[in-house]
């Protein structure tokens, strides 16, 4: 790993899959009124459940030590 993290698939279904850092990341889900809808902490590979979130548009920070926050636009579809 190198650079800034990996988010895939998106537009995402049920499942989406962040590839970081080996160290420690933190990430959180808003929608775009910055509502926290989830959150967690991580390190290497994590995935995160979409299966019970309503499709639309939503924003994914990731915030990592030694780069600090990085924001990802991320679709959600039926």
């Amino acid at each position: 790993y190198k650079g800034k993290a990996i988010v895939f698939p998106n537009p995402v279904k049920d499942m989406l899959w962040i590839q970081g850092p080996e160290n420690d990341y933190s990430w959180t889900l808003t929608n775009l009124c910055g509502q926290i809808l989830k959150s967690g902490y991580g390190s290497g590979s994590v995935s995160v459940d979409f299966s019970d979130v309503t499709p639309a548009v939503y924003t994914l920070q990731i915030i990592e030590a030694n780069s600090g926050a990085t924001d990802y636009r991320i679709v959600r579809i039926q």
